[in-house]
């Protein structure tokens, strides 16, 4: 969570691709292939900056057999963390980013403890935040939020209000990679 609120402040300006704008026939196809591979659903969206292709082929809920729909959204989980890793280690590549620059340069006043929390750390799951996946107060407030039925919780409000779990920088200081 904290890594895309990073990303969006560092990413200035959207770069068109030098590639050609997604062609939603090809889209297709794949998506008929990764269902025909015995995948219950398949949706893929590719915004380009000049334009946004969708696809979607599938069923959503197995139970129910709702048909997936390209606009339906969903949690990715934990490959988030790999992406986010990826998109900033580009930044960093590119000059916009500094792996030893404190998040507070970045995101003032956002994150807990952000002068003392640098990008290094929580990519490296070291920046002592606490994870909210831990919280048993989360979890049973999380389909009443998800739903929209319920007040929609910032993680890093809620991680404001917990607290760190330890010191920024110490090996383990995360025990699973949420945080970031």
């Amino acid at each position: 969570m904290v890594t895309s609120v990073l990303l969006v402040a560092c990413s200035s300006s959207l770069e068109k691709a030098a590639e050609p704008a997604p062609d939603g026939a090809v889209m297709d196809e794949v998506a008929q292939q990764v269902v025909g591979a015995a995948v219950p659903g398949f949706m893929a969206r590719i915004d380009d900056g000049g334009g946004v292709e969708r696809t979607a082929l599938g069923v959503a809920d197995r139970e129910t057999d709702r048909t997936i729909q390209a606009a339906d959204q969903f949690q990715i989980g934990s490959i988030a963390k790999a992406f986010m890793a990826t998109l900033c280690l580009q930044l960093v590549d590119e000059g916009k980013v500094d792996l030893d620059a404190s998040l507070a340069e970045y995101l003032p006043g956002v994150v807990p403890n952000g002068k003392k929390i640098t990008v290094r750390m929580l990519l490296n799951h070291t920046s002592g935040l606490f994870d909210y996946i831990d919280d048993d107060k989360f979890w049973a407030s999380w389909e009443r939020i998800r739903s929209g039925s319920g007040p929609r919780t910032s993680c890093l409000r809620w991680r404001s209000r917990m607290g760190p779990i330890s010191s920024p920088g110490r090996a383990g200081a995360n025990r699973t990679p949420a945080t970031s």
